[in-house]
């Protein structure tokens, strides 16, 4: 099944059909990828009439009395995130039901309607009725009669809960969201002063009942570690990037609706955060510290860089300070990602921080610091159940296997990489530039001297590549990228190339937008305008799709426009 979708342009119905498991996930595909501009081909003409909401409504539990996907959706959220999961693992939901986990008291209790108060008091909306329904899970196995906070004093019985599950759920993650809602609730307990004076001998279960669950938490945490790393490190410099493939078309439909400002879910936010670190710290090679250390103003001070060979190519390039200085290469794919991040994503999680805004380019989803990217990348590997690899890993693996089999020249640049320091950087940056935009095609397009596992020899990844560059050339000369022009559809795109459609109509899509903030930008370039006066602007140009953000034009144009007006001020 992750073959046949993988390019996310024109799928056919037989073969969708064969990689189904049952008619409900066959029709839940089919809605979910023409949805998304697919194409199913073949398919028969009573298939169309098959209703949204047959194929989206789960079959309700018969003990309980109102829609429960909780866990379903928290280990696979996404059909991609599903895809990338061994298709004989059991969902999380069934096999806590056969555990007896899986009933819960009604959420309509006065306890756990404050506790639901409390949440959306203090924290995002989005994951609300997840953290009920499990705290509603755990009061239930400790006392099936009704919701108590008398549950806080059966430690004993609260306990086994949690060891059932790590030992049951079918992802670490399952137990370590679990634990976080019953934490959540002990929290909101503690700060209920009525709950508390029914109840006195409460807050010395709370402090009792918090050190019994650490110490659960961790057993927990270091058997499914155990648990996953068998036969899952890497061997070669394909299998350190593992989880950046199989996550990458999950990651780029989410880059996709983040920029159409559709709302992502929690985990789906998460997702993009992993995916940026894990590019950094696995393809990049850079050291965690630059992920810990990257600044907003570095980010927006980040110069361009052109190669002056044939291929011109372009590249973002981001001075971090972390300890000693060190420069971030993204090509311009690269920069269009981390610039969605920064405008949508973080901007989301650092309205949770109470303390304002650090400063921090990366920001945990409660808008701190990253303590520690590596752990970040990790958790990513496991949920995409990808070959387990760290940093010093992926860099040891790249100089023992890639450098071996490269040029000499390619030998060369891959020193200056790996070896300059900042000084060295700036005596002679563009070679630096070619070390590392040269790196990061190493890392990329490597593949095993024999047959890779996806049947590929070396070299089809190149060609691939070219050709996804040919076909939306294509697109370009028959849909010239200006202010005013109109852009292709899916389907004119599928008429070039159908493996390559969906790539090609999106990044005509994005370059577009760009064009039209380059031209307001411009059109202000002397003054910056105020909200009113790029909305105004916006409306008298009469664009309808592709436009621009206002707060997205202001951001750049401080970016761009006041280094220069400095630079002339001096």
């Amino acid at each position: 099944m992750r073959m046949l979708v993988r390019n996310l342009s024109v799928v056919h119905y037989k073969q969708l059909k064969a990689g189904a498991d049952s008619d409900r996930s066959l029709h839940f595909f089919i809605n979910f990828l023409e949805s998304n501009g697919c194409l199913v081909c073949e398919k028969p003409s009573h298939t169309e009439g098959t209703s949204a909401e047959e194929v989206e409504n789960p079959v309700q539990d018969a003990v309980e009395t109102e829609e429960d996907t909780c866990e379903e959706e928290m280990d696979i959220e996404h059909p991609f995130l599903m895809l990338s999961t061994s298709a004989s693992k059991m969902s999380t939901k069934k096999i806590m039901e056969e555990a007896g986990l899986h009933r819960k008291h009604t959420t309509n209790s006065p306890l756990l309607q404050g506790f639901r108060s409390y949440l959306e008091k203090k924290y995002a909306k989005s994951g609300i009725k997840h953290e009920v329904d499990n705290v509603s899970r755990w009061l239930h196995f400790v006392n099936p009669n009704e919701p108590s906070t008398s549950c806080i004093h059966n430690i004993e019985r609260s306990m086994e809960f949690f060891r059932v599950i790590g030992a049951s759920a079918a992802s670490r993650a399952t137990a370590r969201n679990y634990m976080s809602g019953v934490k959540k609730f002990i929290a909101y307990v503690t700060s209920e002063d009525q709950l508390l004076e029914e109840d006195p001998s409460l807050r010395g279960s709370i402090q009792n009942f918090l050190k019994s669950m650490t110490e659960a938490q961790k057993s927990i945490c270091r058997g499914a570690s155990k648990k996953n790393s068998v036969g899952r490190r890497c061997t070669n410099p394909r299998e350190c990037q593992e989880v950046l493939k199989l996550a990458n078309h999950y990651f780029a439909e989410l880059i996709d609706r983040a920029n159409a400002r559709n709302e992502l879910e929690e985990r789906d936010m998460t997702s993009v955060l992993f995916y940026l670190e894990a590019l950094l710290i696995l393809q990049h090679l850079q050291r965690p510290s630059v992920i810990q250390h990257m600044t907003v103003q570095q980010w927006l001070e980040r110069k361009q860089y052109k190669s002056r060979s044939t291929d011109s190519a372009r590249a973002a390039v981001i001075t971090v300070k972390a300890g000693a200085q060190h420069m971030v290469v993204l090509n311009e794919v690269e920069e269009m990602w981390f610039d969605t991040y920064f405008r949508f994503i973080r901007l989301t999680f650092i309205k949770r921080i109470a303390n304002g805004d650090k400063g921090y380019f990366f920001v945990s989803s409660k808008g701190s610091k990253i303590q520690n990217p590596t752990t970040d990348v990790h958790r990513f590997q496991e949920r995409f159940n990808a070959c387990l690899s760290t940093g010093k890993e992926a860099l040891h693996f790249f100089e023992k296997v890639v450098t071996c089999e490269s040029s000499l020249e390619d030998q060369e640049l891959i020193k200056i990489y790996l070896r300059a320091d900042f000084k060295g950087i700036e005596s002679n940056h563009t070679q630096y530039m070619r070390a590392a935009m040269r790196v990061s095609e190493l890392q990329r397009t490597w593949e095993e001297p024999s047959n890779s596992r996806d049947g590929q020899v070396p070299g089809t990844l190149k060609e691939k590549m070219s050709e996804k560059e040919i076909s939306y050339k294509k697109i370009e000369n028959m849909f010239k990228v200006e202010l005013d022009s109109k852009g292709p559809t899916v389907k004119q795109c599928c008429e070039v190339s159908e493996m390559h459609a969906k790539y090609c109509y999106d990044r005509w899509r994005r370059q577009q937008i760009k064009c039209r903030m380059d031209a307001v930008i411009a059109h202000y370039k002397h003054e910056k305008p105020n909200l009113s006066q790029v909305y105004n602007y916006l409306r008298l140009k009469g664009w309808v799709k592709n436009v621009p953000s206002v707060e997205e034009i202001l951001l750049h144009w401080e970016a761009r426009e006041q280094p220069r007006r400095e630079d002339n001020d001096g």
